[in-house]
């Protein structure tokens, strides 16, 4: 796959069908064209254009899109709360061929990891019991470390692709990756190939439409004494985060997550949250 930098894509905005943000039923919409192929390295550079869409169940900016061999998915985490359910509890993207809510096909990544131990009894990264990062660890330290521990992704039900765990570079054509900008914010890129989901000899005139999920899960809810529940936000103080139209940035990325510094909204990393799309693939 060509490595030159991201798609430049044609026509007016992604116009996805949002049908968990309406909460009725939506026909579909018709994806970009990306007119080069998309680089999956996860940055971005000044005139790029990124996804137009907000979605605030998983608090995720979303932008679809396909050409003759792959359809991309570009998604960015502005809030640390956000990445940090990514990075502990795993993220899944689920297509349906039918268009419908099926969970036929999925990629799995990052992939949940197990609790740790010696982070103040919290998870790596997360919001162990003393709040927060673990000392002395620095937000790029903690992007290091998280990359460092994601070395895999998982397939699931894909008919013409090897499923299970495989290596992020990998044989399959599925290209997967998560990174940083300078604002601290998270992009994650992926781009899978038409055939591993409609097969070889495969033909898009006939533009079909695809039920796309994507989840996001929660952080377990930890014990607390006396059977509390854990309220507020972690040391530090700071505003929690909240809705963001497409495009935009929080001004400062709080820590807790590998991108951020300060407080945590922390009812925020409990709640999961599901986005379902339905699109046309552009032909």
């Amino acid at each position: 796959m060509n490595k030159t930098l991201l798609s430049v894509f044609t026509g007016s905005a992604i116009l996805l069908s949002m049908a968990t943000l309406s909460g009725c039923k939506s026909s579909a919409s018709l994806a970009d064209r990306a007119e080069s192929p998309m680089v999956t390295d996860g940055h971005t550079t000044n005139g790029e254009l990124l996804p137009r869409y907000f979605d605030s169940n998983t608090k995720l900016q979303v932008g679809l899109s396909n050409d003759d061999q792959y359809f991309y998915l570009r998604l960015i985490a502005p809030d640390r709360e956000t990445q940090m359910k990514m990075f502990i509890s795993g993220f899944e993207v689920w297509i349906d061929p039918t268009g419908k809510k099926k969970k036929t096909m999925g990629i799995t990544f990052p992939i949940a990891r197990p609790r740790e131990q010696g982070q103040g009894g919290g998870f790596a990264g997360g919001p162990g019991q003393g709040g927060g990062r673990p000392q002395g660890m620095d937000p790029e330290a903690m992007r290091a470390r998280f990359l460092d521990n994601q070395k895999e992704l998982k397939l699931t039900g894909f008919p013409n692709l090897k499923n299970g765990l495989i290596p992020l570079e990998n044989d399959q054509d599925v290209h997967l990756a998560v990174n940083w900008d300078a604002g601290n914010v998270m992009v994650y890129e992926a781009a899978i190939p038409l055939k591993g989901i409609l097969g070889e000899g495969f033909s898009l005139s006939q533009q079909p439409v695809w039920g796309v999920q994507l989840v996001v899960t929660g952080l377990p809810m930890p014990s607390m004494p006396g059977g509390g529940m854990p309220g507020g936000g972690m040391p530090g103080g700071g505003a929690p985060s909240g809705g963001m139209p497409a495009g935009g940035r929080p001004s400062g990325m709080p820590g807790g997550a590998p991108g951020g510094a300060g407080s945590a909204n922390m009812q925020a990393l409990f709640e999961s949250g599901t986005g379902f799309y339905r699109v046309q693939l552009a032909k």
